[in-house]
């Protein structure tokens, strides 16, 4: 099926063919990374080169000889999905894409920050599945899963040539069922460790916001940004939370660690932002159609409780999107000092479009972000001080310790 969609008919033809089906589908909506979209957007001016009728002939064509010769087992509902997201592919854009209703109810669970699975937070590095940390408190933390951990097998099945969200799928399943990693664990100087790591799976519902305080400094991480639902409050909340905390303990500096923030909402990195800078200051601005939008800090926001305590940001390759937004306009407002290593550069920001009937979700990005000063942070954010965290000593994290170092010496 993947191979039949992926022929250079499916480039040419199947990208553009449901166009515009799927544009009658779209909303708009403004001033978030993600929201949710009802209305039909504007006319824009980068596409005003395609016709407003297509001629999807071929694509029938298509069909019909898939119907009558292809084979093996097709469904309508599997070739209606491929059309989909192979129409959204024809934008060449990596953060935009169709998800199936199953694919959507994942994803959401996923921007909440709850799953039933083991706890670990995956990426990809050099094609293999690596563990960035597990999760404190959940069955992999408790299985001694590792940051830097290779995942080679779930359950058996070699997951070579899977995608991020494959892997995840099969790592999540059923409150209290088992799943089994293979993992590969590098040793320095010998052949790496192969570990058979047997795990039960969990209902994880993971803070966006954590705090401590070590030797009177407050640790402050914040692993995406969030509205309130009926299981957490806002990311924003947490933070002011933390931050009252901090200043009862009479901290005498604060870390903010951004590290494997992916981002999330627009609207509540500004508004965290708050916790450090006055209200009504610029944060960031979304270019969309050649216009830009300003997010500032609400008028009605308290003065800010950590504005005059020393603070250390932590950011690492992983840290994309809205958490890039709140790291750079702390630095650029000279609030805090940046280390640990340059960020991912996700400069764009998407718009979930809901489709009519249950149809899925098209996660389309809409808008790109710049700093107050209209710098788009292509290639990332860059740190004042470069610091990278050796996934060998899993019981050392040596960006923290710099940033401690940091704030010791500051005082």
């Amino acid at each position: 099926m993947r191979q039949i969609f992926k022929s250079k008919s499916r480039r040419f033809y199947l990208f553009l063919i449901l166009l515009i089906i799927l544009i009658s589908l779209l909303g708009y909506s403004l001033y978030r990374s993600i929201s949710y979209l009802r209305s039909i957007p504007a006319n824009n001016p980068q596409n005003s080169q395609l016709p407003l009728d297509l001629d999807y002939k071929a694509v029938e064509e298509i069909y019909d000889h898939l119907r009558s010769s292809y084979d093996g087992k097709l469904t309508e509902a599997e070739i209606l999905d491929y059309l989909k997201k192979g129409l959204v592919e024809a934008t060449g854009d990596e953060h935009s894409e169709y998800l199936t209703f199953h694919e959507a109810d994942f994803f959401n669970k996923q921007l909440k920050g709850q799953l039933i699975g083991v706890g670990i937070v995956i990426h990809e590095v050099n094609q293999q599945v690596v563990i960035k940390n597990p999760l404190k408190d959940t069955p992999a933390w408790r299985g001694d899963l590792r940051s830097g951990d290779i995942i080679i097998k779930v359950d058996g099945i070699e997951i070579v040539d899977q995608s991020l969200h494959q892997v995840t799928e099969l790592i999540t399943g059923e409150l209290g069922t088992t799943v089994v990693l293979t993992i590969s664990r590098p040793q320095p100087n010998v052949e790496a460790e192969i570990l058979e790591i047997s795990l039960k799976r969990e209902l994880i519902t993971a803070p966006s916001v954590e705090h401590e305080i070590k030797d009177q400094i407050g640790i402050l991480t914040i692993s995406r940004f969030t509205s309130a639902d009926a299981n957490s409050l806002a990311t924003e909340q947490l933070a002011y939370q933390a931050a009252e905390i901090f200043q009862n303990a009479q901290v005498r500096g604060i870390i903010l660690d951004l590290r494997y923030n992916i981002g999330g909402e627009v609207n509540s990195a500004v508004a965290t932002a708050g916790a450090w800078l006055q209200p009504n200051t610029l944060v960031t601005r979304l270019g969309h159609n050649q216009t830009f939008t300003d997010f500032q800090i609400s008028q009605q926001a308290p003065q800010p409780p950590l504005s005059n305590i020393p603070l250390v940001i932590l950011v690492n390759q992983a840290t994309a999107s809205a958490a890039e937004i709140l790291a750079g306009s702390l630095e650029h407002y000279g609030v805090g000092q940046v280390i640990g290593q340059t960020t991912f550069g996700k400069t764009s920001a998407q718009s979930l479009i809901e489709l009519n009937q249950g149809e899925g979700i098209l996660k389309l990005t809409t808008d790109h972000w710049f700093t107050p000063d209209t710098i788009k942070l292509t290639g990332g954010l860059k740190p004042s001080i470069i610091v990278s965290d050796n996934p060998q000593t899993s019981n050392t994290d040596e960006a923290l310790d710099k940033a401690l170092e940091i704030l010791k010496n500051n005082n």
